[in-house]
């Protein structure tokens, strides 16, 4: 089969035309009114293809695959930042300096940043934003390897071209030159802050298309379907997905994610998606227990009509990112960060609680080879890059990256036993079922990787206490339910 879809939306709007953008990240003042940006989805035209073949021809096997594209449409969800806070309809005030102040919060931040006529948030949205489209395939082969079992062995892919990205902040101070060991901020001066991109607000909120995504998976099956009251299936994919932004409302739409990547460079922000998880096993079944047939009676109705079913699901753990705070590479904006770096051969992941190993890490610093005569108060220090000659003095984005670390994998099965009760007085399709549902039952407790305690160092470059303490599970504690279900 072959196909063409045509699909488009409207550029949102707003009753009141209370919307508001930057048309460029550096202008004074935001434009009010419609429209924010001009229609990306006017052409969007979707080719799909599929096909289905029998080599054989003897209904046993079946070689299938297929080809799509599927546009993600620009819709009010995705344009937060514009829509529910930004000036000049709604007041806010942003910043990083609390100021030593006690009484800061709850009220005096508030009061303390809105006092200042540069602390509004404002949103930048790109003005003619490219079309945001996922190319999706697949190719896979069935084969019928005993009576009513089948066997699968697939691949799967995408590739996303154009994705939006979000930044909570990126008013920031840009880096003095991209060198070897990568991008290199100039010395914070904490006397004479840098300049950020626009000093005319207090946080400038960026929705841009510039990311992109791609996702690769092998996926095995073997199904057993319904004989002799016994069904099953087994799956197992092996899969990757790297992208550079993985949220569409925020950057920090996952527990794990980050919300104000570079918006300037996207192999800054290249890495495992936040969802990404490598493997996957899932194995599912329901049996019909035989009713025993030399018993009759009460004993009968006691042994008979029972049905045991279960998932049991194991798969490796989502990615985080190591982080260093509060601000070493003097960003100067309301949400700053850098990555460390990891010692050569070392693991940094050793499990349990205590999940990380704390001396894998250390502060982004140049070699010596690469480190001439520079600021000895500089961190981490200076580097010597193209032109010939050329030393920057300055602080380096580390080399860690962004989701370089894996959490804790996750087990789980859940187990369910059923007792049926027909009435045939009532109906021949009457069924009164009892039924025990357990969810987790071997109470195996899973654990969130430790994103709440991600920070390796602080601003001094001393260890953070606590970093890489696990303190969240991913699922409950076993739970038992029981009910009654009545079928007719």
């Amino acid at each position: 089969n072959i196909g063409l879809r045509y699909e488009m939306a409207t550029v949102p709007t707003e009753v009141h035309g209370q919307l508001a953008s930057l048309h460029h990240l550096t202008d004074p003042a935001p434009v009010a009114g419609s429209p924010l940006f001009a229609n990306p989805s006017l052409r969007d035209f979707e080719p799909r293809v599929g096909f289905s073949w029998d080599p054989y021809g003897q209904g046993k096997t079946a070689v299938r695959g297929g080809f799509g594209m599927f546009d993600v449409q620009v819709l009010p969800l995705t344009l937060r930042h514009t829509v529910d806070g930004t000036v000049p309809f709604a007041l806010s005030g942003n910043g990083s300096n609390t100021a030593g102040d006690p009484n800061f919060f709850p009220t005096g931040a508030f009061n303390s940043f809105t006092a200042a006529t540069n602390t509004q948030r404002v949103a930048f949205i790109q003005q003619h934003p490219p079309r945001n489209y996922v190319m999706q395939w697949n190719l896979n082969i069935q084969r019928e390897i005993a009576p009513s079992t089948m066997a699968m062995i697939a691949y799967v892919g995408s590739r996303t071209v154009h994705n939006v990205f979000q930044s909570d902040d990126a008013s920031i101070v840009l880096p003095l030159a991209r060198t070897p060991l990568g991008y290199l901020w100039p010395i914070p001066d904490p006397a004479n802050p840098l300049p950020v991109l626009n000093p005319n607000f207090g946080r400038v909120s960026v929705t841009l298309w510039n990311s992109s995504a791609a996702y690769h998976a092998l996926e095995l099956q073997v199904k057993k379907q319904l004989s002799h009251g016994f069904q099953a299936q087994v799956s197992y994919t092996y899969g990757k997905s790297i992208d550079s932004s993985s949220g569409t409302t925020d950057g920090d739409q996952f527990q794990n994610g980050i919300s104000t990547l570079f918006f300037f460079d996207q192999k800054t922000r290249r890495g495992p998606s936040d969802f990404n998880v490598t493997h996957t096993v899932t194995l599912s079944y329901s049996w019909n227990i035989p009713s025993p047939r030399n018993l009759k009676g009460p004993l009968n109705w006691v042994a008979s009509g029972w049905e045991l079913g279960g998932i049991l699901q194991a798969n490796g753990g989502v990615p985080f990112t190591p982080i260093i705070g509060p601000d070493p590479l003097g960003l100067n904006n309301t949400d700053p960060f850098d990555f460390p770096n990891y010692v050569p051969g070392c693991k940094p992941i050793h499990g349990g609680i205590n999940y990380l190993n704390l001396n894998c890490f250390t502060l982004p610093a140049a070699p010596a080879s690469m480190k001439p005569q520079c600021d000895p108060n500089s961190f981490p220090g200076a580097v010597q890059a193209a032109p010939a000659g050329t030393v920057y003095c300055g602080n380096l984005l580390g080399s860690a990256g962004r989701n370089s670390l894996v959490g804790p994998g996750l087990v789980n099965w859940d187990f369910s036993l059923f007792k049926n009760i027909p009435i045939k007085r009532i109906s021949e399709l009457f069924n009164v079922q009892f039924r025990v549902e357990m969810f987790n039952s071997l109470n195996h407790p899973n654990y969130n990787p430790p994103t709440s305690n991600n920070a390796i160092f602080d601003g001094t470059g001393a260890p953070v206490q606590g970093v890489g303490v696990i303190t969240s599970t991913a699922t409950t504690s076993r739970q038992i339910q029981f009910a009654l279900k009545l079928i007719w």
